[in-house]
């Protein structure tokens, strides 16, 4: 089973058991909460068990500290202002950041985290409990924005602080731009057939002959509204003795 090591501390900030005093800060002297259900964590600091978080007796809920770890590696690629980026599929670079922002709204969106090297700009998503939702991957391409997932293995859930962040920051084989999936690439290719131009139709005769009277009366017209008022409220017959 594996042990909960991330709590939110009391300046609600996520902190791990690693991190804690074994003589201070354990039991409930931690001073640590649930990120989930809000209620305060014991710290098991001393004992035969590997240093863990826990829930008292009589709590029914079944956390593991995934919230904690979502907002730790939020922090982590904050704070180090740098990320290894997939060019390619088989090629990775590491970039270092000029600005970075968590929980960053674009276009009624919220983005995990949010970064800028020079002209380039970085929207990054963490998949801790849930994947990147596909609308949200929809709505954010018609704006030409792509995102970039890490996947936080849960086998490291229960992992010492640099473990993490190695894996946040470093590791090729967690991260992907993403796409919609194959179901929804169907329904765009079915919205761009019914949205196709019609095929140009014949031009009608009518609309010739309408051309050319148009063509004729319209000098005419133009010579009547240059006559003086006095010639203009004629009557038709002798208005058109004029023309």
């Amino acid at each position: 089973m594996r042990r909960r090591v991330w709590a939110t501390g009391p300046d609600d900030q996520p902190v791990h058991i690693d991190q804690l005093d074994p003589i201070k800060d354990k039991g409930l002297d931690c001073g640590c909460k649930c990120e989930d259900c809000g209620k305060q964590l014991i710290a098991y600091l001393n004992g035969s068990k590997e240093p863990h978080f826990g829930h008292q007796r009589d709590s029914t809920c079944t956390s593991k500290g995934e919230k904690s770890v979502h907002l730790m590696a939020k922090q982590i690629i904050c704070e180090a202002k740098q990320l290894k980026i997939p060019v390619t599929d088989d090629f990775h670079q590491i970039v270092t950041f000029d600005y970075v922002e968590a929980e960053y709204a674009v276009h009624g969106k919220r983005i995990d985290v949010f970064a800028t090297q020079g002209r380039n700009r970085y929207f990054i998503e963490i998949w801790c409990e849930h994947k990147t939702e596909d609308d949200k991957i929809r709505h954010l391409k018609q704006y030409g924005i792509r995102l970039l997932e890490i996947r936080i293995d849960p086998k490291l859930y229960d992992a010492d602080f640099e473990t993490l962040r190695r894996h946040v920051l470093f590791d090729p084989g967690n991260r992907e731009w993403l796409e919609v999936d194959q179901e929804f690439k169907d329904v765009e290719q079915l919205d761009c057939q019914g949205t196709s131009l019609p095929s140009p139709q014949p031009i009608s005769w009518k609309w010739i002959v309408g051309i050319g009277v148009a063509a004729i009366a319209a000098p005419m017209v133009c010579r009547w509204l240059t006559k003086p008022s006095s010639i203009r409220s004629y009557n038709r017959q002798s208005w058109l003795q004029f023309l």
